[in-house]
């Protein structure tokens, strides 16, 4: 017999920090929100604060732990603890960590790559990333389907537990907590086989309106909705995850949301997102049934003007 569970997923990046607004890369240097950062995380906690989060995930980075904060802050709904893990930090460009990003572009310039390509001695290749993006994302979906696994009588000696593991401690508590990424186990039991092509193209197939665009999905009532997790992470490790979602993506997205699918998010910027696990023959199908925005910025459309303006540079710094 079939079960099915329906989660959302909020996925937004940290506020702005100063090396942001000055263009120096930070890769996975721990960085603090500027005083306009911090205005853009009260307003994204804002917008958000009607949603019941059931699970909170952060990189560890101060800078993502800290917009993720001011957003339960504003939530008063929100009982959950925040989850940090490492496996959500940015992409670590070796190197050029603390150097302007002129050297990035000169340096990959120098190498006849691209930039998707051109990846700096000592840091991570952008596939690296992704599978990093993708390994969180199975540990997730093993999470949700937890209860459909309790319905269907199994328990956790006939398949691996999630590696999640709440962390509320210091830094130096952390440290001990590292996720080591292999699932290997776990592949044989949550199906992540692309819906679509995993090539970039895939982000753009563009369409004048979306199959999507009711609160019922497939037969589904959105209202079944169980459980609501928000991500607040970095921008290019957002947009692998956004790849890594959208290849279960069953429709075609819209014009604006297939422009924006592939690029990094300007600080600040939610994406939000309805999936499904289904149990069924002893494997969990994880589906993406709706994309309900995709790097949207208008709770900063009220603010001051330079709320905006330095939060649309767009490079995963």
């Amino acid at each position: 017999m079939e079960k099915k569970r329906l989660f959302t997923v909020t996925l937004v990046r940290h506020g702005e920090t100063m090396h942001n607004r000055d263009k120096i890369m930070q890769g996975q240097l721990d960085t603090q929100l500027s005083d306009l950062g911090e205005e853009q995380a009260r307003l994204v906690g804002r917008r958000l604060n009607d949603q019941r989060f059931t699970h909170a995930f952060s990189s560890d980075l101060s800078r993502a732990s800290n917009t993720a904060r001011k957003i339960l802050q504003e939530n008063l709904g929100t009982a959950c603890e925040l989850t940090l893990d490492r496996r959500l930090r940015e992409r670590s460009f070796g190197y050029l960590e603390g150097r302007p990003f002129t050297d990035f572009k000169q340096a990959q310039q120098a190498s006849g790559l691209s930039q998707e390509m051109f990846t700096p001695e000592g840091g991570e290749t952008v596939e690296q990333v992704y599978h990093r993006a993708k390994d969180f994302f199975q540990d997730l979906c093993r999470l949700m389907a937890e209860p459909l696994k309790d319905e269907a009588g199994l328990n956790d000696k006939d398949q691996e537990s999630s590696h999640f593991s709440s962390v509320t401690g210091s830094q130096s508590s952390l440290t001990k907590k590292v996720h080591s990424g292999a699932l290997t186990d776990a592949s044989n039991f949550i199906d992540l086989s692309p819906t679509c092509s995993s090539d970039s193209s895939s982000f753009g197939t563009q369409s004048q309106s979306s199959p999507f665009t009711t609160k019922f999905v497939n037969g589904q009532d959105l209202k079944e909705v169980t459980d609501h997790v928000l991500i607040v992470s970095h921008g290019l490790l957002l947009r692998e995850l956004k790849r890594v979602i959208l290849e279960k993506f069953h429709g075609v997205l819209e014009d604006a949301m297939a422009t924006e699918a592939p690029v990094v998010s300007p600080n600040t910027g939610v994406t939000s997102l309805t999936l499904s696990v289904n149990y069924k023959y002893g494997k969990v199908k994880v589906t993406c049934v709706e994309c309900h925005v995709i790097n949207c910025t208008a709770h900063l459309c009220n603010g001051k003007k330079d709320l905006i303006s330095h939060a649309l540079f767009k490079g995963a710094l």
